[in-house]
């Protein structure tokens, strides 16, 4: 526990520094498995904040609010196969048309890492925002952040320019696209 929250520490002073490190570590099981930890906890604290909110904006009765609620259950539930699934459609992007260096695994561990860092900063910022709507600003930074150490992991794991991550990242937005208007027309 005391290496990851190294790694944690080092992902916010010196990302490219902490990755390296993580790379060299064997013990990529133990990252993800910590990430499934902490994004149960997340998903616990942002939906006690969220359905505070949706009752405060919604006059429904009771029985009404129960399907909103159920069908965020069912995505919270199925978050980390999705999240697996994302990974695995940027490797075979990455791996296909930018780099033959790196696996899945790597990409996995290391996305796994931040996105645990991204569940602090997003409690925050749902909270705030809550309480002072203002500081939706908040959002667009953590989202810049979440970019950058994307495209600094896809520099790393695969061994290309920042400039080279940079397209493989918007490259593989095109996929995320089509998979959430997938989603929607499925949950619609």
């Amino acid at each position: 526990m005391q290496i990851y929250i190294s790694y944690l520490k080092g992902t916010l002073s010196s990302p490219q520094k902490t990755f390296q490190e993580i790379l060299k570590d064997k013990k990529s099981s133990q990252i993800i498995g910590i990430y499934l930890a902490s994004y149960i906890i997340y998903k616990m604290v942002e939906y006690s904040l969220i359905s505070k909110q949706i009752s405060s904006f919604y006059f429904f009765p009771s029985i009404l609010q129960t399907a909103p609620s159920t069908l965020y259950i069912y995505l919270s539930l199925l978050s980390p196969v999705i999240f697996a699934a994302y990974i695995g459609i940027q490797h075979i992007i990455l791996h296909t048309f930018f780099s033959q260096k790196g696996t899945f695994l790597q990409l996995l561990t290391i996305n796994s890492l931040f996105s645990t860092i991204i569940f602090i900063f997003d409690i925050f910022v749902i909270y705030t925002t809550i309480h002072i709507p203002q500081t939706q600003i908040f959002f667009l930074i953590t989202t810049l952040w979440s970019i950058y150490l994307t495209i600094t992991a896809y520099s790393i794991i695969y061994k290309i320019s920042k400039k080279k991550a940079l397209a493989a990242y918007l490259v593989q937005l095109f996929p995320l696209i089509a998979l959430g208007f997938a989603f929607s027309i499925i949950a619609f």
